[in-house]
């Protein structure tokens, strides 16, 4: 089963950036047995930027951040059969960069007063949306796919010859309607 999930931590008092989380969950479900090959790929706008980093000052407003980014790109081409580990990177991907760091975090840009990120929560439905019709297609894919019957033959020079004998005679009959 796939999840999208994601979370706008509340945002402290004064220059700070609230935490982002976006999650891509693959859960154990019967869908995974089916092993659906999920093909997605689209680049959504943001209305601003996403900062990405580990450094302890990326929640403030000015501090430093390893990357932001200005558009989700969700790039999936692939079987999926087993559940996955989250990661924010897995689901909010910047071109630029190696995926490696360890406890990278995202961070939404702050905003003044009260803030407002329904222009986010706008992007991230039609990415939920988006991603679960492409799973649901997948998995329906899978399914359509049936199970196919054992087939087992054992060749022996005699029934080799005879197999090709049987195929040759036969005749091919075909009706033409005119």
């Amino acid at each position: 089963m796939l999840k999208l999930y994601y979370k706008i931590h509340k945002k402290r008092r004064g220059y700070w950036r609230p935490r982002l989380e976006f999650y891509r969950i693959y859960e154990e479900s019967e869908a995974l047995s089916l092993r659906p090959l999920i093909f997605f790929q689209k680049e959504y706008p943001l209305p601003g930027q996403i900062y990405l980093g580990n450094k302890p000052d990326c929640e403030q407003e000015g501090g430093g951040y390893c990357k932001q980014i200005r558009s989700l790109f969700i790039s999936i081409n692939s079987y999926v059969d087993r559940p996955n580990k989250l990661h924010i990177r897995s689901s909010l991907h910047a071109k630029v960069c190696a995926s490696t760091c360890a406890e990278c975090k995202a961070f939404l840009p702050w905003r003044p007063g009260v803030p407002d990120y329904s222009d986010y929560i706008t992007v991230f439905n039609q990415v939920a949306k988006d991603l679960l019709e492409a799973w649901e297609k997948a998995v329906q894919e899978a399914q359509a796919s049936e199970e196919g019957e054992e087939i087992e033959a054992i060749y022996t020079p005699e029934t080799l010859f005879s197999a090709q004998k049987l195929y040759s005679e036969q005749k091919i009959v075909r009706k033409i309607k005119i």
